[in-house]
């Protein structure tokens, strides 16, 4: 026989039950929290569109800044990603040797999933000594660069984030912008690009540091750029404001359920 719960089960189960009016302010004050949820919700859904909206906008050139006298920055660039900056793909590291508290981050695909590690990188599962960096010959980078998965069906989900001072594991790669682009505008740049598009595509899709190296990009001036990128990252941090809302009532909810029911 297989198990489960019957329906006598469940008409015989016992439970408590405030008065009439308890249970309407009860369902007043869940309602209110709930119709909140809800409109945050709603607030952060306009705001990720508006930013989707104003990222095509700036990135098609359909909109531009001007300089703060007013005048007019000089025409885009076409350039390849590789005369903007440098790829390199992780390394591979023994499971023996994992495990490490201490000393250089090594960056996992799976470490971008870590609370705080949202937009930059400031956790990891492992560290690497220095002993094992001069035993091994690794290369830490240490210039602000973006991580972004290399292989696997993770490549399609676009996550990139920024570190700094790190090493990154095989299933990963990285882009350390050089004086010609600036990292804050480069976070956007990729998130319009969308590399994916141009993952090499079989069993398992990957890409390939030259082929990505090739591909053409439009740079504006460095000074447009941060403009740019100030822009963007203003937005971010309304999105952000809303979703740390969204947190703290769901926390409170939960709260209030606990104290009302348990």
């Amino acid at each position: 026989m297989i198990p489960g719960i019957s329906r006598d089960d469940i008409l015989s189960l016992r439970i408590k039950l405030p008065t009439l009016p308890e249970q309407q302010k009860i369902a007043a004050v869940l309602g209110a929290v709930d119709a909140k949820l809800a409109a945050l919700a709603a607030r952060q859904a306009v705001l990720v569109r508006f930013k989707a909206g104003l990222m095509q906008k700036l990135f098609s050139q359909q909109l531009r800044f001007t300089r703060d006298d007013g005048t007019a920055f000089p025409d885009w660039e076409e350039k390849r990603l590789g005369e903007v900056g440098s790829f390199k793909s992780g390394i591979g590291f023994s499971e023996d040797e994992q495990g490490g508290m201490d000393g250089t981050p090594l960056y996992k695909v799976s470490d971008m999933n870590l609370a705080g590690n949202e937009h930059q990188m400031v956790r990891a599962h492992n560290y690497v000594t220095l002993d094992q960096i001069e035993r091994l010959k690794f290369k830490p980078i240490r210039p602000a660069s973006l991580i972004f998965a290399k292989v696997g069906a993770a490549i399609f989900l676009e996550r990139m984030r920024r570190a700094e001072n790190f090493l990154i594991y095989n299933n990963m790669m990285s882009l350390t912008p050089n004086v010609s682009i600036s990292i804050g505008f480069s976070v956007y740049l990729f998130a319009i690009t969308r590399l994916s598009k141009f993952a090499q595509v079989g069993a398992l899709p990957s890409y390939n540091a030259g082929d990505d190296a090739a591909l053409k990009v439009s740079v504006p001036h460095p000074d447009e750029q941060q403009k740019i990128a100030n822009a963007l990252s203003a937005m971010d941090a309304k999105i952000q404001a809303v979703a740390d809302q969204v947190t703290k009532l769901q926390t409170f909810k939960k709260g209030l359920l606990q104290q009302m029911f348990v």
